[in-house]
């Protein structure tokens, strides 16, 4: 059985957003029952602003389900999603986000071990009440999840940071963090 499932979502708004995402979704499969699997050949979802895409098998011979997940790409455009996300106190949101290919394995309903990472271009956005400006952030930011930790680094370089009045130009940020989902313990491995 083959086929090709064309959705568009209902309007999602998030707490506080200003804006609903009206998402799109076309998916193409094909069900093998000798195989007991389910192969997407293609996915896509997509908003306005927001972008992804990639390919997907599902096994369901054993329980739980394996499955396996790739995201070829992915992508926003931060200044045309701003207003929907519930983030009021920001204003002035703007830059890319460009994901790397990432692949995720594993059996139904656990999460997988995974690592995705981001190249920010361009970001840029004030906290007014906070009397801050950030202005030309770009860098790759990765998290990770090893089934236990939750791991994030971030190698970000800026062109302007305005914080209390204070203007410095050409920052540099490196950070390595890791916390445990379970207790919420976070530790700073590197700043």
């Amino acid at each position: 059985l083959e086929g090709e499932v064309q959705v568009r979502g209902p309007e999602i708004t998030l707490p506080g957003a200003a804006r609903s995402w009206k998402p799109r979704a076309d998916v193409r499969f094909r069900l093998n029952l000798t195989d007991h699997s389910l192969n997407i050949s293609e996915w896509t979802l997509e908003d306005e602003g927001a972008m992804a895409r990639g390919t997907g098998a599902i096994r369901y011979a054993e329980w739980p389900l394996a499955y396996e997940l790739t995201v070829g790409a992915w992508r926003a455009d931060l200044a045309r999603v701003a207003d929907k996300l519930p983030l009021p106190q920001v204003s002035d949101l703007k830059g890319q986000v460009q994901g790397e290919p990432v692949t995720l394995q594993g059996h139904w309903p656990k999460l997988p071990v995974a690592s995705v990472a981001a190249t920010l271009t361009g970001v840029g956005f004030q906290l007014p009440k906070q009397a801050f400006q950030l202005m030309g952030l770009t860098g790759v930011c990765r998290l990770h999840y090893t089934g236990t930790r939750l791991g994030a680094q971030a190698d970000l370089r800026v062109q302007t940071l305005e914080v209390l009045g204070e203007r410095h130009a050409n920052a540099a940020f490196h950070a390595v963090l890791s916390a445990n989902p379970r207790n919420g313990d976070v530790t700073a491995e590197e700043l």
